[in-house]
């Protein structure tokens, strides 16, 4: 091959190759012309002048590599086939120039160009197969750059040789399950790992040995391909992904290009065809095996997410550090780096605007009043303030067959924009009509001319609306970026389905300067990305609609500060309302401060619950807690928030004392677009300042639980309480050791130590119950991962281990640390648990006291034993406080855990039942 600027092929081999095998008229369209191809592909020159030396491991498909070479090139090649112990040679022929080319293991390459070490450097890559380190047509920029600092190229890219993971009899995860463990390698590997830094053995085998010695228990551990694992069958396969295999043809620049550009151009072509038909192959049976291992019924998967990698790369670190020293802090960063995520985008867009004397305003002068208008519209309007609908709302769209009616309430946020003397700004209703949601042919058309300024913008929205815009009469009161917030909710006021944050820059004289800010909207797509909102009535046929709803939500933190806004509405109140044609009672304030930080910090919130906790022998010791958040959620920013905030308290003390057991619904959003959990219930503490006299059911309903229907119910029991809980103190270890409480008998089921809790949530082939369970877990939740003694096998439980599919109507007991806390790590295990299947949860967002833990769970299996002997079925929420109030006496009515009891909540659908029927037995363990 050569280039048409007459140039030799080296030197232009990055920018042809890629032209050449994805399609040859381009890459003479292009200047690089494939030149003297005989008919039959071979070679014009002498025959066997041209050597390649292939030295790589034994495998099905790498086998083939030697005589599909030889069919494209019409054995008109001396192929040299070496054994893999022979891979460094090969390299130092090439370097020498006694040979053409080499295809090797790149771990053997390694050796001379430390680049390549980074597919071997175990646990260096993100979880997902490293895409850009494995294409076709040509290395990694950083790589090519080592390659040739020696005088050598590649020809392509780097072969995909699959990825190694780990099987073994006993579940081992982290780096603490392998210390005194022997892990066998494949002699068919080119190098073993030390895993001296975890306190492992490693010892390089045959194959054969492998097996027999696998089979006699002599070996821990293997390291093996997911094919490998499929034929072994162990008990667990660890989805380490620590490293992966691979080959790359290389040649010296020198001593290629002394080819003729035809024989140049055969061998690229062949060898990227064997190459294609390797990889190709490879994946689809690693792809194979995998699958066979997840339907498997002998077989266990092990995730391994982020966090045990780190601990890994820790644990390795001091036998790795100049391998990664070599191997250049660029390539293993790169590394590192976790795949991105491609957004989904919706269709309907909310657009909105200031306007003046029919002017429109990108910036606001102080002292001139402004119309704001939000419009819902097909698509973005031009010079609009324009941002996606949530998936919330495109739901609602999407499901409904006629007109969609919205609740929206505006709220001023920063004190900068003022309704304008006399004007109404209150919740207003729009209309989405169905008719108009459907495309116009025109759509395009129109938004040019609005573009062109041929139209304004009002008279776009005439064509591209899907209700009639909205407006609201606001005056620029101060300089500064002027937010408005607008919650978005169903017609009946009980559902929020969207929000917006619209900011505008005010100056003194409307036009640009130092005190501007950036203009947008943003928060509808921070909800649409979420996969846990909140819902109330969806996902469920009970008949207990929420007697009041307060949604929560902050500013994204692009726009400035961090606010949060809060909307309070009263069902009863609402309906009365509507029926009078009065103003609707819809509370909208801005809360002083930020609630997630006051929610998350530990000197806030956090803290306070501690030192609660230190007095529960005192008088009140929740007095604090409930100070501080009563002053959290209730001290507005400005006076008219303050005044707003009262209303909305003063309805909430009525509603409590109105309505014997009120369910409440709770939706919270943080600035990031995260759901957040309020335990709003502790505002009923024994305290001065307690906002409600009795308990209020607090229900932050989860929108992605599977629909149930009228008959479903709780039919079993699984107990995942061990007999050791790690921090548990004296008497709650004698209690725990003891057996006449664990209840036995027809669908009572144990799981007492790590190893049958993994086995529980991680069943071989992701196994779906046949039952709806009631999952009573007594544990300690970490940053990712639960376990009940770290001196178990393993060690920790991940949460991304949960397979286990749950029948719909499923319910989940957490007695464990911070499982919906305010950090994405707290939150993980419920996520997985709702997308399993799980219809509710009861958990804590705050770290669990032990002992409380231990009396709770206890007190659940007591209520499940005494359900089964009376034969009646009861409702979740009712089973929830009756444990509550066992575990509450258990301690003493008056001890104050009977408002640490407070800080757990029902997450989901509380309506729930549970079945009657008898016990069979109620002695031993199962």
């Amino acid at each position: 091959m050569a280039c048409t600027d007459g140039k030799t092929f080296p030197p232009t081999l990055a920018q042809c190759w890629r032209l050449l095998f994805r399609n040859v008229s381009s890459c003479v369209q292009t200047g690089c012309l494939i030149l003297g191809l005989s008919a039959g592909g071979g070679f014009a020159a002498d025959e066997h002048r041209v050597q390649i030396d292939v030295a790589i491991p034994k495998d099905e498909f790498f086998d083939q590599a030697t005589p599909r070479l030889n069919q494209a090139l019409k054995g008109s090649v001396q192929i040299n086939k070496m054994d893999i112990t022979s891979a460094r040679e090969a390299i130092q022929r090439v370097q020498k120039g006694e040979t053409d080319v080499a295809i090797v293991p790149v771990s053997a390459l390694a050796d001379v160009i430390p680049g390549f070490g980074i597919y071997d450097l175990p646990f260096s890559f993100a979880e997902k197969k490293p895409d850009d380190f494995f294409t076709s047509w040509q290395l990694k920029p950083e790589l090519s750059t080592q390659l040739n600092s020696k005088g050598l190229s590649a020809l392509g890219g780097v072969w995909y040789g699959g990825v190694r993971v780990i099987a073994s009899q006993v579940p081992r995860r982290s780096p603490e399950d392998f210390k005194d463990s022997t892990i066998a390698f494949s002699n068919n590997s080119y190098k073993s790992i030390d895993f001296s830094g975890v306190g492992a053995k490693s010892v390089k085998m045959a194959d054969d040995d492998i097996a027999w010695k696998w089979k006699e228990g002599k070996i821990d551990a293997v390291e093996v391909t997911w094919d490998q694992a499929s034929k072994l069958k162990p008990a667990f396969v660890t989805q380490s992904n620590h490293r992966f295999g691979g080959l790359v043809a290389i040649y010296k620049d020198d001593k290629f290009t002394a080819l003729t550009p035809q024989d140049q151009a055969n061998i690229a072509q062949a060898i990227n065809e064997t190459e294609s038909y390797v990889t190709a192959n490879v994946i689809a049976r690693e792809t194979r095996a995998i699958s066979t291992i997840q339907f498997s019924r002998d077989t266990a998967s092990l995730n391994i997410d982020e966090v045990v990698r780190e601990q890994w790369r820790d644990a390795l670190n001091a036998t790795q550090a100049k391998t990664i020293s070599n191997i250049g802090n660029q390539i293993v960063s790169e590394a590192k780096a976790q795949p991105s995520q491609d957004l989904k985008l919706a269709t309907v867009s909310w657009n909105a605007w200031f306007e003046s004397s029919g002017d429109v305003a990108a910036v606001l002068a102080t002292g001139t009043p402004y119309d704001f208008v939000l419009d819902l519209g097909r698509g973005n309007y031009p010079t609009a303030l324009a941002d996606l609908i949530s998936k919330q709302l495109q739901d609602k769209i999407d499901s409904s067959k006629g007109d969609i009616h919205l609740l929206i309430k505006p709220v001023l946020m920063g004190g900068l924009l003022e309704p304008v003397p006399g004007s109404d700004f209150s919740a207003a209703r729009m209309v989405i009509s169905r008719k108009r949601l459907v495309p116009d042919v025109d759509d395009t058309l129109y938004r040019q001319k609005a573009l062109e300024n041929q139209i304004t913008l009002n008279e776009l929205a005439e064509k591209l609306s899907v209700s009639k815009p909205l407006r609201w009469s606001l005056m620029a009161r101060s300089p500064g970026c002027a937010r408005v917030v607008l919650s978005v909710w169903d017609a009946a006021g009980v559902k929020p389905l969207d929000y917006l944050v619209v900011s505008v820059p005010i100056t003194t004289n409307g036009e640009t300067g130092q005190d501007s800010c950036s203009t947008g909207v943003s928060g509808g797509q921070l909800v649409s990305g979420l996969s846990g909102l909140l819902e109330l009535g969806d996902a469920h046929t009970g008949n207990a609609p929420a007697d009041a709803a307060l949604h929560l939500f902050e500013a994204d933190s692009s726009v400035g500060n961090q606010r949060t806004v809060a909307v309070y509405v009263d069902r009863e109140a609402f309906e009365s309302a509507e029926k009078s044609g009065s103003k609707l009672p819809v509370y909208a304030w801005e809360l002083n401060g930020n609630l997630s930080l006051f929610l998350r910090q530990q000197n806030m919130l956090p803290g306070s619950i501690l030192e609660a906790r230190d007095r529960l022998g005192d008088p009140q010791p929740y007095a604090d807690v409930v100070k501080r958040m009563t002053n959290a959620l209730f001290f507005g920013r400005s006076n008219q928030d303050t005044v707003e905030s009262e209303k909305a308290k003063a309805a909430m003390r009525q509603l409590s004392a109105r309505v014997s057991s009120p369910i409440v619904l709770v939706r919270y959003f943080d600035g990031g677009g995260r759901v957040q959990y309020l335990p709003l219930a502790m505002l009923g503490a024994n305290a001065p300042d307690a906002l409600f006299s009795h308990r209020v059911t607090v229900v932050q309903p989860l929108q992605d639980a599977q629909k149930t229907t009228p008959d479903t119910c709780v039919n079993s029991w699984d107990f995942a309480i061990p007999t050791e809980l790690d921090g548990a103190g004296p008497d709650m270890v004698k209690l725990l050791e003891q057996t006449e409480w664990r209840v036995q008998g027809a669908n009572f089921n144990w799981y007492q130590d790590n190893t049958a809790l993994i086995t529980y949530i991680s069943p071989p082939g992701g196994a779906v119950q046949t039952t709806t369970n009631a999952l009573v877990l007594l544990a300690h939740h970490g940053e990712g991962d639960i376990t009940f003694s770290l001196k178990g096998l393993p060690s920790r439980v991940l949460d991304t281990d949960v397979n286990r599919r749950f029948m719909p109507g499923s319910v989940a007991i957490l007695a464990a640390c911070s499982t919906v806390g305010a950090s994405t790590a707290s939150r993980q295990f419920v996520k997985l648990l709702v997308d399993n299947g799980m219809s509710a949860i009861v958990a804590s967002p705050f770290q669990v006291n032990t002992d409380f833990g231990v009396r709770l769970a206890v007190s659940f299996v007591t209520v499940a034993q005494e359900l089964r002997t009376s034969g009646e079925p009861s409702r979740f929420v009712d089973v929830f406080n009756r444990a509550l109030q066992k575990t509450i006496d258990a301690y003493g009515e008056n001890s104050g855990y009977a408002d640490m009891a407070l800080e757990f909540q029902i997450i989901g659908n509380h309506e729930l039942r549970m079945c009657a029927g008898p016990v069979y037995s109620q002695q031993g363990v199962q």
